[in-house]
């Protein structure tokens, strides 16, 4: 009990940053201080746990083993302080906090419009951290368990079970051109389809997708003349061109809205996919966080 008096908790949020930087100088920006500041910090943290913590191996520094240990327990601490401060009668519109989302490229486009509008009138003192994460869900889990993110919307086949899941909806496939494109009086049949010039969506910069994969099966095969990294800029090239994009129905609908492009459906059977929002349970009872993952759950419900 003597020990909890002397202890300094402003000093928590601060070990938070330096175990997750590794650098003095970064933990410093991150934290709002100077690098001064965050060098005493550390040298007040090192006393109180009787460890270096950050030790420089070569050009760089690394984490003690006390330190990694520290790192993997710290944001169950962090959660739980947050808990035991918040106000028993607390409200949304007196949040002015951050929730770090993390979400794929096509989320990131359907959701967060809808999720911003949504903290704007319920929540307008909070800020959302929108974390766009590429195709290897690991490093999603890592992030969800690390306290990093607070939650994560994606494609999820097999999640851990260490973490919460539900199903937000599910997604089938679409065909998008532009409003004047010539297959709009020719139609569109699977020969129609391979003659015609594609855009990919290819995260990982790889020329080919399921829809290659259903086509040679076939023996068939489209002609990919534009592979994208991202969806957003998708819509916007083919509604310039005579191009073709398959891509998630609900990205076609907002593309028919905002670009005015036709939308069309596929000449052939491709399989759909669900979209799930994923979270730790060190956050399954913050009020907070309980109130953002309802507002994405009546968001996905309205899409």
């Amino acid at each position: 009990m003597m020990h909890l008096r002397s202890w300094d908790w402003n000093l928590v949020p601060l070990l938070a940053e330096l175990l997750s930087t590794v650098n003095v100088s970064r933990a410093a920006k991150r934290a709002g201080l100077t690098q001064p500041a965050m060098s005493h910090a550390l040298n007040r943290l090192r006393q109180a746990f009787d460890d270096p913590l950050l030790v420089r191996v070569g050009q760089r520094m690394v984490l003690t083993e006390y330190a990694l240990t520290l790192k993997t327990r710290l944001p169950d601490l962090l959660a739980q302080m947050e808990t035991f401060l918040a106000h028993p009668n607390w409200q949304p519109g007196d949040w002015q906090g951050e929730f770090q989302l993390g979400a794929n490229d096509y989320s990131e486009w359907v959701l967060v419009p809808h999720l911003m509008a949504t903290l704007g009138q319920g929540a307008p003192q909070a800020a959302l951290v929108v974390h766009v994460l590429g195709t290897q869900n690991e490093a999603w889990y890592r992030g969800l368990r690390e306290g990093e993110l607070h939650a994560a919307v994606g494609f999820f086949f097999n999640p851990p079970e260490d973490l919460h899941r539900i199903k937000l909806f599910s997604e089938t496939f679409c065909c998008i051109v532009r409003a004047q494109h010539a297959v709009l009086e020719t139609g569109l049949n699977l020969d129609t389809y391979c003659d015609l010039d594609h855009v990919l969506v290819a995260p990982r910069a790889i020329r080919r997708g399921v829809v290659d994969d259903l086509l040679e099966q076939q023996g068939r095969k489209r002609r990919i003349t534009c592979a994208l990294g991202h969806f957003q800029a998708a819509p916007a090239l083919v509604a310039q061109s005579d191009l073709i994009c398959t891509l998630p129905r609900r990205m076609g609908l907002m593309a028919a809205q905002r670009y005015g492009c036709v939308i069309l459906e596929p000449p052939l059977a491709i399989p759909g996919f669900d979209t799930s929002l994923v979270w730790h349970p060190r956050y399954q009872h913050q009020p907070e966080h309980t109130w953002m993952r309802s507002q994405i759950q009546q968001i996905a419900k309205s899409l």
